[in-house]
């Protein structure tokens, strides 16, 4: 059995995520009246809260995806080192 791993591109794809998170998170909507009042003011308000909301979530969410990606690029780094230092003990005992 062979798995194949493209490191390279987990970590581009975990560099998109980072920047699209951070381009989300600075993204900033901002809404005021100097005189309008009234239902349709309010309503605009509210909306304002909702989408805020909305980034928030979407970059929260662009972050954890980012953190399982990295985690899972490190895991296999980990385990490929791990195999490669068991083999080469095993290879070791072998040339002796």
């Amino acid at each position: 059995m062979e798995i194949t791993v493209d490191k390279a591109a987990l970590a581009e794809a975990e560099d998109k995520l980072s920047v699209l998170r951070n381009r989300v998170a600075h993204r900033k909507l901002e809404l005021s009246f100097s005189e309008a009042r009234g239902d349709t003011v309010e309503q605009l308000t509210e909306l304002t809260r909702h989408l805020s909301g909305l980034r928030d979530s979407l970059a929260a969410l662009y972050g954890a995806t980012e953190n399982a990606i990295r985690n899972t690029r490190l895991g296999f780094v980990e385990t490929d080192q791990k195999f490669a230092s068991y083999f080469n003990t095993i290879w070791e005992r072998t040339d002796e």
